[in-house]
């Protein structure tokens, strides 16, 4: 009798031994299922932050070339105003000198009608009072 009951309680001690084994076997399949699950998330939330820098990137660097479109002809037309500018202040010079160079003329010409009136009277006077011949 106690070889039967040593036989049933190894016997019941191998069941409970059989049933921790697959208990813990199902607790391990369901911990790397959760694990596989946490990991599948993280993996999708990385993947999407790094989609989204991507895109991000992406429309930075195509404002990036537009900007360097948008300086280049800023600066393009900005140096033909400059030159605008000068050749304005050029013609302006010209006409400066033009109109100075028109009252020396003027002046110079006065001089002379005033040279010229004033030896026509002289040479009326004279003229008046030199005797007949």
């Amino acid at each position: 009798r106690k070889e039967r009951m040593l036989s049933a309680l190894v016997k019941e001690h191998q069941l409970n031994q059989a049933a921790l084994k697959e208990e813990n076997e199902a607790r391990r399949k369901a911990a790397v299922a959760s694990v596989e699950v946490v990991s599948h998330h993280l993996t999708e939330a990385v993947n999407e932050g790094v989609a989204e820098v991507f895109l991000t990137q992406k429309q930075l660097d195509k404002e990036a070339k537009a900007l360097q479109a948008s300086t280049q002809r800023f600066s393009k037309q900005t140096t033909q105003w400059l030159s605008m500018i000068g050749q304005f202040n050029t013609s302006l010079k010209e006409l400066g000198d033009f109109q100075n160079w028109a009252k020396t003329i003027e002046w110079d010409m006065k001089n002379i009608a005033s040279a010229l009136e004033y030896v026509s009277k002289v040479d009326a006077r004279a003229a008046a009072q030199a005797p007949p011949p």
